[in-house]
């Protein structure tokens, strides 16, 4: 859920600006206030990005993560009918012209070798979006009621070279189109009581056409069929409906019992327009939580979750079998907690996940296709430790370290590779860094950031053979 500030009875406005190396602006701007007060209220804002990139292309010379234009505007209506009910209005809008798909062949087979991106055809995209937004509100005795309906319209082409090389080749062109309707009902009951509740539903109706179109890399235009190898035009068709409750009861002063449940249903079509290929699926899921949080006051607790998560199946070109629904089952002990007056939190957690039919992705460059497979179980070992302090009003500190280790299981497709790690896994990772904000005048403030990241080795692919 994305929140935006509020507007109030009170005309406000904003401005920010910054720039960086790479030629690269950012600047966003917004203005609020009341329409009638008190009753009716307004709020727009606006971002625009540009770039040449900082990533050089070897052959062109040119930025390969070049910008030409980012462009985002959105604006709000608040209707206060009374103070139990109201209605926000939503209207975005949004336009972009950028580079594409930034790859580099690294022919060593080395996967620490660093290549820089050496594509001879420009790589680039551009697309519109916009989104329309209702979100009514209103509040009864027993509980609040909320309505949130939604649509949006993307349209999008990318264009890229295919052989990623410097030498004329093949080039990809993909149209993309996408409508999605979407609708979600909400009652919660107050939270000022011991036993609290919420049930929602929702549904989604998404339509996606997407047109893979191979060509010769001969230059402008793209589109000239006499250049043209294969084009696998194909539209896709799904419809989502999902209930849900909760209930947190509790048990006594100190110790809170939550239950719930999701059920998922997800309906699927897609027709290849070249094969004529039609096909339908539905996947669908159940899942139950279940928690338990002991407080020790209002600063300290420690926590026990079963959660069964799900993730619906995909499909692949007709070349390729139907991705099946990824279905985890987590379970997890946890402690979160404050010290020195808030000055210093120190959160922690284990996990062990079971992944069943685990999905992942990879390109298939002979079949020019991005394949979605499945790998029948995996267990997931993990851990996390959050320390955040701030010894003095100026400074704050940092340090996150997670840990995640993957096992393939079983591997019906490839039983070899069982007791590898998964693609793209890492085993641990380290954020840490520091903020400092100390004012210089009341119109001025020195602000100072800095982070540091590091990860353990990545294993790219099911054989784990490309370390990086």
């Amino acid at each position: 859920v994305i929140r935006t500030k509020a507007a109030t009875d009170e005309f406000s406005a904003f401005a920010d600006m910054s720039y960086g190396n790479g030629e690269t602006f950012d600047g966003s701007m917004g203005l609020s206030g009341p329409i009638v007060p008190g009753k009716i209220r307004f709020r727009v804002a606006g971002n625009y990005y540009t770039s040449d990139g900082v990533i050089k292309n070897s052959f062109t010379g040119e930025g390969a993560d070049k910008v030409d234009h980012d462009l985002n505007v959105r604006g709000n209506l608040d209707f206060l009918f009374s103070e139990a009910t109201s209605l926000r209005l939503i209207v975005n809008y949004g336009e972009f012209d950028a580079a594409g798909v930034i790859f580099a062949p690294v022919f060593s087979g080395d996967a620490n070798d660093f290549v820089v991106p050496q594509s001879n055809f420009p790589n680039y995209g551009y697309g519109n979006s916009q989104g329309y937004t209702a979100h009514f509100t209103h509040e009864m005795p027993f509980a609040t009621f909320s309505s949130i309906s939604g649509y949006t319209k993307l349209k999008q082409r990318q264009i890229t070279d295919l052989d990623f090389t410097s030498s004329p080749g093949i080039g990809n062109n993909q149209p993309y189109e996408r409508e999605i309707a979407s609708q979600e009902i909400r009652l919660v009951s107050p939270g000022d009581q011991p036993f609290r509740w919420l049930v929602a539903a929702d549904f989604m109706h998404n339509y996606h056409y997407l047109a893979t179109q191979v060509f010769v890399d001969a230059g402008d235009p793209v589109n000239d069929p006499n250049v043209i190898i294969s084009a696998r035009p194909e539209k896709n068709v799904r419809t989502n409906y999902g209930v849900s409750a909760q209930i947190d009861y509790d048990l006594a002063a100190p110790v809170t019992l939550t239950l719930g449940a999701r059920y998922d249903q997800d309906n699927r079509k897609t027709l290849d327009y070249a094969t004529l290929d039609y096909r339908e699926k539905s996947f669908d899921k159940f899942q139950p939580r279940a928690s338990l949080v002991y407080r020790f006051d209002d600063d300290k607790q420690v926590y026990a979750t079963y959660a069964v998560g799900f993730r619906s199946g995909a499909f692949n070109g007709t070349d390729f079998p139907i991705a099946q629904a990824e279905s985890l089952t987590n379970y997890e002990l946890g402690f979160k907690t404050q010290w020195w007056d808030g000055r210093l939190t120190l959160n922690g957690a284990g996990f062990f996940s079971v992944v069943d039919d685990f999905q992942f992705s990879y390109i298939n460059f002979v079949a020019r296709a991005n394949v979605t497979a499945n790998i029948d179980k995996v267990h997931i070992y993990g851990a996390e430790l959050e320390i955040a302090a701030r010894p003095v009003d100026a400074l704050s500190l940092y340090a996150n370290i997670g840990l995640a280790k993957t096992d393939i299981q079983e591997f019906t497709t490839f039983p070899q590779y069982e007791g590898n790690h998964t693609p793209r896994s890492a085993d641990w990772s380290i954020a840490t860094g520091f903020d400092f904000a100390q004012p210089v005048t009341q119109e001025i403030d020195f602000f100072l950031r800095g982070d540091f990241q590091y990860m353990s080795d990545r294993y790219w692919f099911h054989d784990n053979l490309d370390v990086q």
